[in-house]
């Protein structure tokens, strides 16, 4: 059990890596890595800008699905904020 969570954390420890498990299939709702869409939504957005992969498309894409979804309020009110700090970002 050792040997995979150390293998797991070596082949994820970098934004290339995040950004794939995210990004590959933005909207993969059973990504295990991940505790829902609405996370999901917010780490492959920051993903995708560190690793500047197709940010503007991922944005578009995340964002529309933040104001679409029953997600909680605080969820909402926390990823427009970090899409407009992420915006301002160069």
């Amino acid at each position: 059990m050792l040997d995979n969570a150390i293998n797991y954390i070596n082949t994820n420890s970098c934004v290339e890596s995040i950004d794939k498990m995210y990004n590959t299939n933005p909207l993969y709702e059973y990504n295990p890595n991940c505790s829902g869409m609405d996370t999901h939504c917010i780490i492959g957005l920051i993903a995708s800008k560190l690793n500047n992969n197709n940010y503007a498309y991922i944005r578009e894409l995340y964002s529309n699905t933040v104001k679409c979804r029953n997600f909680l309020g605080s969820t909402k009110r926390s990823f427009f904020p970090i899409r407009d700090s992420l915006d301002e970002m160069e």
